[in-house]
């Protein structure tokens, strides 16, 4: 049987430790590109640009200009429709799944993406018009209006953090595996499993 390295460590909810265990030492990525967007793993936020042409029958420019934004903020929409689809939520489960699966999952998604935030526009020499859209994967702030508290089960959100204990009374609130080399994939709710299969 493999030795385990491991370490406990302070953590200040579950979800912010699996979502650190899945990429802190998996030696891939932070940002995974998906279809026309990125998923950060590191700032746990989904990005995607969409692209707008201007009409050339408006009446004016700035009536083209507008309808170029509107375009493109259409178009980023659907593209982090399709970036937040292929986001893994475990080693066999990605959000399209769970979409599939759940009526109520996807409505909650699309309500996400109508609130997705627009955190830059550019303005090509064309007149053509470029729009990138946010959304958070979680945000202890706001944990019902994040792609977290839609796709995952209620236990998997811990939001409750504990007071830093007083020297010689350590309480354990989380623990940090070390899986350098093991090629693991970053996900929103990993599963550590022993040797036989079984989750730990």
């Amino acid at each position: 049987m493999k030795k385990r390295r491991w370490a406990l460590a302070s953590a200040a909810g579950v979800f912010s430790l699996l979502v650190f265990i899945s990429f802190s030492f998996a030696q891939q990525p932070l940002t995974q590109i998906v279809g026309n967007g990125e998923i950060n793993w590191a700032e746990q936020t989904i990005r995607a640009t969409g692209s707008g042409a201007p009409n050339p029958d408006a009446p004016n420019i700035a009536a083209a200009r507008l309808g170029a934004e509107r375009a493109a903020k259409a178009d980023a929409l659907r593209n982090i429709l399709e970036t937040i689809k292929g986001v893994r939520i475990d080693s066999e489960t990605l959000v399209v799944n769970a979409m599939t699966q759940n009526d109520v999952i996807r409505t909650r998604v699309q309500g996400i993406i109508r609130g997705a935030q627009v955190v830059n526009t550019r303005y090509l020499s064309d007149g053509a018009v470029e729009v990138t859209v946010e959304i958070r994967m979680a945000s202890p702030a706001a944990p019902a209006d994040t792609l977290a508290a839609t796709v995952l089960p209620p236990q998997t959100l811990g939001t409750q953090t504990q007071s830093i204990p007083k020297a010689g009374n350590p309480v354990y609130t989380g623990v940090i595996f070390d899986a350098r080399g093991l090629g693991i994939r970053p996900a929103m709710a990993p599963k550590i499993l022993d040797e036989d299969g079984r989750e730990v």
